[in-house]
């Protein structure tokens, strides 16, 4: 046949992680909540419109942790930081995005981070050269750039996550109402 090339270009697939079979069985609607069981996969459409996602659909890892601990940050940025780090719960999800969306999600990071590498520059230049309203209007653009970034950056976001399944949220009514009912 064909000797074995080194530089040749991977064969593996780039369609989703595999998953058992009858995965539509493991990815439900609980009113406007996604819930999946670990190991499932998202059908392949766009999360915020539902048109057929662009391939590859990258998987990503997504944390959860009940939201009174963040009561922590009260007593000690370093306490909540250890805490968090030991509860908090992790799932594997497979959102999909279209063309459209995901170019709009990178252009939410990008002016992000370029918000606020921008507001670094401006605070420090103001303080520098001794100028309150600089050094102010840097601060002011690195925590709008960071609301920026988490606006436009973020498309799905856990509930919850447990040992049997994943809530998540942030899809629309189209993707959603095509779920099956959980009956959990």
């Amino acid at each position: 046949m064909g000797e074995f090339n080194p530089y040749a270009p991977s064969q593996a697939s780039m369609a989703s992680r595999p998953v058992s079979a009858g995965a539509g069985e493991n990815v439900w609607r609980d009113g406007s909540v996604v819930v999946m069981l670990h190991g499932a996969s998202l059908p392949h459409r766009c999360v915020k419109c539902n048109q057929p996602a662009e391939e590859p659909v990258k998987t990503r890892t997504v944390y959860y942790a009940h939201p009174a601990i963040y009561l922590l940050l009260l007593i000690n940025f370093l306490i909540l930081l250890i805490v968090y780090l030991v509860v908090r719960k992790k799932g594997e999800i497979d959102p999909g995005l279209c063309a459209h969306h995901r170019q709009r999600r990178l252009l939410g990071l990008t002016l992000g981070w370029g918000g606020f590498f921008g507001g670094v520059v401006v605070l420090i230049l103001g303080v520098a050269s001794d100028t309150a309203v600089a050094a102010i209007a840097g601060m002011l653009m690195m925590i709008g750039a960071i609301v920026a970034g988490m606006v436009w950056g973020r498309f799905v976001y856990p509930k919850k996550i447990t040992k049997e399944e994943i809530r998540l949220a942030g899809f629309c009514s189209e993707y959603v109402v095509e779920l099956p009912e959980y009956r959990g």
